[in-house]
């Protein structure tokens, strides 16, 4: 155990007293100005007659003192690790109007989480090079969307969504099994795409509209398909993404 997780251990068993709650997993976390939201998926069993019904199974902890810091880093710990916390209560709203305040935080055991690879290594993101890591995966949501904690900054979780960053596309070209000039489908116009079939999956985007005679185009699943037609279509131009490069970002073990 590091140094850190001693202190931040010790710092939630002080905090931790009789005004307990078996607050269960984190479902929510978020930061806005001075003050951390959070909610488990565990309910409430009560709440100081402070707070308003729609907040009622909210937390918050201010940042503005070094034990709502401390917390905060637990909050993170126990999220990226998918830790179950107890949460002891303020009994009043003083972050935030209506919002029950937490006191204290501890973290229970830890169990595995989709986060590891199937032999227990951490998994991360890492840019499209394969190379260049962004980041530790700390939940996975679902196979295109997760958290992970952003490299030198291992204390805010980041988001990301590889379905709002880019899309896969058709490539259009204008000879016969897929060969000869490209171009992209006019609805992408002010999107990021790929093929991961063409140029090894490189991203890119629109550049202009134009009149393109294509005699074939490629499907994403790799099929090359024979359509002799004239219309609209767009030029595409190379595209570097400024978290993944030139390509999409990729998950794999370190």
């Amino acid at each position: 155990m590091t140094v850190i997780k001693k202190y931040l251990l010790l710092i939630s068993t002080l905090l931790f007293t009789n005004l307990s709650y078996a607050a269960g997993k984190i479902t929510y976390l978020n930061v806005v100005d001075d003050t951390v939201y959070f909610t488990t998926d565990e309910a409430k069993a009560s709440t100081p007659g402070c707070v308003v019904t729609e907040n009622a199974q909210q937390w918050t902890v201010s940042l503005n003192n070094k034990t709502g810091r401390a917390l905060y880093s637990l909050l993170v710990t126990a999220m990226a690790g998918k830790q179950a916390i107890n949460v002891e209560t303020g009994a009043d709203c003083g972050d935030i109007t209506g919002i029950e305040r937490a006191k204290g935080i501890s973290l229970q055991p830890a169990t595995e989480t989709a986060s590891t690879s199937a032999n227990g290594k951490a998994l991360y993101l890492f840019q499209g090079d394969g190379v260049t890591k962004v980041g530790r995966i700390a939940e996975v949501l679902s196979p295109t969307t997760f958290y992970y904690l952003p490299v030198g900054n291992e204390e805010q979780f980041a988001f990301y969504d590889s379905g709002a960053r880019f899309e896969e596309g058709y490539m259009y070209f204008d000879g016969p099994d897929c060969s000869g000039n490209v171009a992209g489908n006019k609805n992408f116009l002010e999107k990021i795409f790929r093929n991961k079939h063409y140029n090894d999956g490189r991203l890119y985007q629109a550049g202009s509209l134009l009149n393109f005679p294509m005699q074939s185009y490629l499907l994403s699943d790799g099929t090359c398909q024979a359509n002799v037609t004239t219309g609209i279509y767009m030029t595409i131009k190379e595209y570097t993404d400024p978290l993944c490069g030139d390509y999409a970002c990729v998950i794999k073990e370190d």
